[in-house]
């Protein structure tokens, strides 16, 4: 019985959490994801980042392929199409998919941190043209040996 209440618990408090993150109201949201945590010497990383933005901002999607990930190397840089997230009657949210992929020149083995980045963006409101800047969270990758 206990077993199915922790899980109860643990499930409800998940439905809470997603919640809040589709309602909340900033104009641009990115979350970010890896593949895999830990790679090897010579195996790239693909960095995964969801954004979710209201129909009526216009990101600033050019900035996306001039992003620094110092120490990591940006080799490519994909967008994915637009689509639909979440459709309201007053407001429409819209996703994007961006995919980067990044490299490490030679180092040690260790932890890295795949640094955050920001995405700016512009809209109006009441004629009055209002810009902001979108920031992810910096992702932790682990590099280890080859055995």
């Amino acid at each position: 019985m206990r077993k199915i209440l922790g899980w109860a618990i643990f499930f409800l408090a998940t439905l809470i959490i997603f919640a809040n993150q589709a309602q909340s109201r900033e104009p641009v949201e990115i979350f970010t994801d890896i593949d895999k945590v830990k790679f090897v010497s010579g195996q790239n990383i693909v960095l995964k980042a969801d954004i979710v933005f209201y129909q009526q901002v216009n990101p600033f999607w050019e900035e996306l392929a001039k992003i620094n990930f110092s120490p990591f190397k940006l080799e490519k840089a994909v967008l994915g199409e637009r689509k639909m997230f979440d459709r309201k009657k007053d407001l429409s949210r819209d996703f994007r998919k961006a995919i980067f992929l990044l490299s490490l020149p030679v180092s040690d083995c260790g932890f890295y941190a795949i640094p955050s980045f920001s995405l700016n963006y512009s809209y109006f409101k009441d004629k009055n043209e209002i810009k902001g800047t979108a920031k992810s969270k910096a992702v932790k990758a682990e590099k280890v040996p080859i055995l």
